[in-house]
């Protein structure tokens, strides 16, 4: 491990390399400077800048008026990047982060450092068509980041900082909104399909069509398949694989101006052999060791070093599998000019299952297997939000209340299997194999109110003054049962010494309440350049702990962050040169952080998530882009992060020095677009290429230790094709991703201090491939 790699991030140099130029801009923006993607536009066929309207407020605005830190991908974009999981949206989002502990298909998102909890809530909230995606048992799945819903995309819009405001979960790090495109009142649609290296065969398409003048319909899916890029030398199985389908009905009804009704039907079904984790580390004093003391983790890790990441052994049938079906009813009703009521009613059904070896070796160290046709997830979800909107005092005042209600419930047993250091000479095998049984039971309301008032309305001299100002109270409640029996001891109760199953059960209620606000004031120095501030709270619901050894630590409390974001967003136009130029500095106080680790008791060492910490997060945030000429657009991102704890104890153990986790100081990217109409027989030919770089970060949240820094990364991808073949509505393109092939890691398990072993999770190889893309009538 290099040395840098092992510094305290107190230690790390607080200057970045663009922070300084930022804050120039801020005070005094006379002379235009670029950098970054105008994530909120498009280039048309003629090079004009296409708007595309976002809902970061709950009302339709164009991205550049709304005074917060936004990035939005249109679809064009989203087509162009290939994006199809939250690990290749990450790559062109500052502050955000995705990473994988052992489950490929369960990435989570990260936004300024603040993610998800074991046992609570996640810190960044993915919404489709406005209603939180689900989240699994005990917090460990979040289907934000899984497969199936990146495409008939309208946009993405990733909302950074605090949304407890207008938005149905409570969180602290922000938000993320897949919007599906909606059905239109023309006919049309496309057909899309795609071919590459690791057999892979893809088809998306979507057919728009009116039923009646009244009645309109938009059908679309998806289906993809792909070899796994990772092979197992033992039993010849490959990892890494995708195996998904993916199907939506949009029905919209308009009977007349004043009303429409918005019903929409999503299934996904993803079955695949799950993702492969390779040994990076081995404690020499640990258990891993102790326990097999003839040397065979070593061996295996020492073979591994060997065959490189690609080529693994591993013990445990790891498999994936996801469901995901649900149904959203959008209703609104325009009452008069200023007074619109809206509700949103949505069920869904979310089943999940991970087979995993979390120590990836032939040992059985930490294998989790779920036997027969049990799930490790199987929830209802139920979600209803009621909200009026409206305008006042001619119309300088924009308001929106409501109230929000979910319901989430356990359908059937959930299980899980989890064999600990099975095999071991010195563990009795009776005792090394732990079932546990499980339901979460989740409840939260709310209530909302926020609005925007143009001072103007008080003086003139005031007029594109905006204050903004929002208030939401929440109330959660969660109520965790579990019991956990051995099963070679006639599934003996573990907790309860004597007891068998169903004698085994633990319960517990954790109750959450707390206010969340926003206020801030924004003004447009030009037409064309819009500055902000901005102070927010944000609350993310406690949790609780039904298998802590602690009696004590049965329950955590909720996290909270105080926000102060300011700033700018500006367009410029010299002589036909067009840029764009948006930048956002933070500064966050993040306390009652719950984080995860080792609890003592009676003699016994278990594990808990506690309020350990607190911390203070800064940084800056830059989006920008120039048309030099009408055929060339020269786009970058950046983001830069200094996040450092202020406290964290865990037990008797002072880790207040500890790297914070999930936050790369420097993230970047570069992209370059460029368009050249040839001819009515060829098309136009248009090209892309972009570079993006993450930072090296930590991935420890409990102990310091060298293997759990992931290194730093920078990655190269292009596309290449005609558009408009033969002056036909046919497009060819040639893609490449990770085109150096480069080995990087995504993520990984800090274990070297308690099991003595540490594991990761490598990124993609180069993927490449062609895709033809036919579209008819209006798309």
């Amino acid at each position: 491990m290099d040395s840098t790699n092992q510094i305290s991030a107190r230690t790390r140099t607080h200057y970045p390399p663009l922070l300084s130029c930022c804050a120039v801009l801020l005070i005094g923006s006379a002379a235009p400077v670029f950098a970054a993607e105008p994530s909120n536009n498009s280039e048309t066929a003629s090079g004009e800048v296409e708007e595309v309207l976002v809902t970061a407020r709950r009302r339709e605005e164009r991205a550049q008026d709304v005074p917060i830190s936004i990035t939005v991908l249109n679809s064009e974009a989203i087509r162009e990047r290939n994006i199809e999981s939250a690990q290749e949206l990450s790559a062109v989002v500052p502050s955000m982060n995705a990473s994988t502990s052992t489950v490929r298909g369960a990435t989570s998102y990260t936004i300024r450092g603040q993610g998800a909890t074991l046992g609570a809530g996640p810190g960044v909230v993915a919404y489709f068509a406005e209603v939180p995606l689900p989240q699994g048992n005990l917090g460990s799945v979040t289907q934000g980041g899984g497969p199936g819903l990146y495409y008939d995309l309208q946009n993405i819009q990733v909302l950074k900082g605090p949304q407890g405001t207008l938005f149905g979960r409570n969180t602290t790090g922000g938000a993320v909104l897949l919007e599906p495109q909606r059905p239109q009142d023309e006919f049309g649609g496309y057909l899309q399909t795609q071919f590459g290296n690791y057999d892979d065969r893809e088809i998306e398409g979507a057919i728009n069509t009116p039923l009646t003048p009244n009645l309109l319909l938009r059908v679309a899916g998806k289906y993809v398949t792909r070899d796994g890029f990772t092979h197992d030398v033992v039993t010849g199985q490959d990892y890494d694989d995708r195996n998904y389908g993916a199907a939506r009905i949009g029905l919209l009804y308009k009977p007349n101006e004043r009303i429409e009704n918005y019903l929409l039907l999503n299934g996904i079904f993803s079955h695949d052999h799950g993702g492969s984790t390779v040994p990076i580390a081995i404690n020499p004093t640990g258990r891993a060791v102790t326990l097999f003391p003839d040397g065979s983790y070593a061996a295996n890790l020492a073979a591994q070093e060997a065959r490189g990441p690609r080529d693994v052994s591993l013990s445990a049938p790891v498999v994936d599998r996801e469901h995901l079906y649900s149904i959203t009813d959008t209703f609104r009703f325009n009452i008069n000019d200023s007074l619109t009521l809206k509700n949103i009613l949505s069920y869904s059904r979310f089943q999940y299952l991970a087979n995993q070896d979390s120590d990836a070796s032939p040992l059985a160290i930490l294998d989790t297997i779920t036997p027969g046709n049990q799930w490790n997830t199987d929830t209802d979800n139920y979600s209803d939000e009621f909200q009026l909107q409206g305008n006042a005092q001619q119309g300088h005042l924009q308001w929106v209340a409501g109230a929000y209600v979910e319901y989430d419930k356990p359908v059937g047993v959930q299980t899980q299997w989890t064999a600990q250091f099975l095999g071991s000479p010195l563990v009795s095998p009776t005792g090394a194999v732990q079932s546990q049984e499980y339901k979460e039971t989740r409840n939260s309301h709310a209530l909302f109110v926020q609005g925007t008032y143009n001072l103007g309305g008080l003086a003139a001299a005031l007029e594109g003054l905006n204050l903004t100002a929002g208030y939401r109270y929440t109330w959660d409640k969660r109520d965790n049962t579990t019991d956990a029996a051995l099963p070679l001891q006639n599934f003996a109760c573990t907790s309860f010494p004597g007891l068998f199953r169903p004698d085994c059960t633990l319960a517990v209620t954790q109750r959450s309440q707390a206010p969340t606000w926003t206020a801030g004031l924004d003004f447009k120095v030009t037409p064309d350049a819009l500055v902000y501030a901005k102070y927010s709270r944000g609350y993310k619901t406690g949790g609780s702990n039904p298998t802590s050894i602690d009696p004590a630590a049965l329950t955590f409390r909720p996290e909270y962050v105080e926000d102060v974001e300011v700033g700018l967003k500006s367009d410029w136009n010299w002589n036909g040169v067009r840029a764009q130029f948006n930048v956002d500095v933070f500064h966050d106080d993040y306390s009652d952080i719950q984080r995860t680790g080792a609890v003592f008791f009676a003699g016994k060492t278990g594990s808990a998530t506690i309020n350990a910490a607190q911390a203070t997060i800064r940084g800056a945030e830059v989006e920008a882009s120039l048309f030099p000429v009408e055929s060339l657009q020269l786009l970058a991102t950046y983001s830069y992060l200094d996040a450092q704890y202020d406290r964290f104890i865990l037990g008797t153990t002072d880790l207040s020095n500890e790297p914070f986790a999930f936050a790369p100081r420097n993230k970047y990217s570069f992209t370059t677009r460029y368009s050249l109409p040839l001819s009515d027989q060829l098309g136009t030919f248009r090209a892309s290429a972009t570079y993006s770089h993450t930072d090296q970060w930590y991935i420890g949240v409990t102990s310091i230790e060298a293997s759990a820094w992931v290194p730093g990364y920078s990655l190269i991808d292009v596309r290449a094709g005609l558009e408009g073949v033969a002056g036909r509505p046919l497009d060819i393109t040639l893609f490449a991703s990770n085109l150096a092939n480069k080995e990087f890691r995504i993520g990984s398990t800090a274990y070297y201090n308690t099991l003595g072993y540490a594991q990761a999770v490598y990124g993609e190889p180069r993927m490449y491939g062609v895709q033809l893309n036919y579209r008819f009538g209006a798309r």
